[in-house]
């Protein structure tokens, strides 16, 4: 397995970024508490490593925010939501993944690219939702977090190459 910093070349590829701009997301998450603090420098650091977990956060991050001034506790919050029945907005897991948490269910879809292949990640930033979607359109959506009603302009932003992704993670970790 390889270090998460030397991965993130493919990931900003895959993402439309600058190498530099999603290594200083990783760095944001370091100080935010959301992935590995490094105890040295070089190899054996202690680092984050490109396991799906990781990778699954820096996606997150991308998704929730434009801008580095924005990295903040909605990352956080972003990553623990937790799937919702839509008609009775009572907790429940992702009908794709089985997880918990939008953290768990991302990290779950990236280690498997059976599943990835089959479904696309939306935020709406705004309202701090997500969902899991089925790319083919035959199963309902798994909703994280509680719709309200949101005024003024909803952003959504949506990530359809979960299968690459995860792809080039089954291809580092071998």
């Amino acid at each position: 397995m390889i270090s998460l910093k030397a991965f993130l070349p493919t990931v900003s590829r895959l993402l439309g970024l600058s190498p530099a701009a999603v290594y200083e997301r990783q760095r944001a998450l370091v100080r935010l508490g959301m992935l590995p603090i490094p105890t040295a420098r070089g190899r054996n650091s202690g680092g984050a490593m490109a396991t799906p977990d990781s990778v699954g956060m820096i996606l997150l991050a991308v998704l929730a925010t434009d801008n580095l001034s924005e990295m903040d506790d909605r990352i956080a919050s972003f990553a623990n939501k937790e799937p919702r029945d839509p008609l009775t907005g009572k907790p429940t897991t992702c009908r794709f993944t089985k997880e918990k948490t939008l953290r768990g269910a991302v990290a779950v879809a990236l280690a498997d690219s059976k599943i990835s292949a089959t479904l696309r990640i939306e935020l709406a930033r705004k309202g701090m939702t997500a969902r899991l979607v089925d790319v083919d359109g035959l199963f309902k959506p798994t909703e994280f977090g509680r719709r309200s009603h949101v005024r003024g302009v909803e952003l959504t932003a949506t990530f359809g190459d979960l299968h690459l992704l995860s792809r080039e993670l089954e291809k580092v970790s071998r």
